[in-house]
């Protein structure tokens, strides 16, 4: 029986195109068919639809129909760009916390610097 799904895939080690390297985790949520078209229409209800810039808008021109300034993209397309933004809020977090960890260091190896430099009688 045909169902609809929805698959996100985990490498490692692969080409600047995402082919090839090692697949970490492939994890599938499986619809009945017709579904994954209301999951995507509740999404966008909820979250609303992500719009692009127009490669066509003429700024000479007033902004409307037909000269929009932004386009919307597709459900599927509107879906997977939000799970890529979790994605880079994910990434984004993880460094900071990097790099408030490697400013604490820092700022602990200054501190025993300056102290080494003193002597208190």
């Amino acid at each position: 029986m045909a169902k609809d799904a929805i698959q996100v895939v985990l490498k490692e080690n692969c080409n600047d195109d995402g082919t090839g390297g090692t697949v970490l985790d492939s994890p599938t949520v499986l619809l009945p068919v017709g579904e994954l078209a209301n999951l995507l229409q509740a999404y966008e209800d909820e979250y609303g639809m992500w719009e692009v810039d127009n490669p066509s808008f003429d700024d000479q021109q007033p902004e409307g129909p037909g000269n929009e300034r932004q386009l919307p993209v597709g459900q599927p397309r509107n879906f997977a760009v939000r799970i890529r933004h979790f994605c880079e809020s994910v990434f984004r977090a993880w460094g900071v916390k990097q790099a408030r960890a490697a400013a604490e260091t820092n700022a602990k190896a200054a501190a025993q610097a300056t102290m080494d430099q003193i002597t208190v009688i």
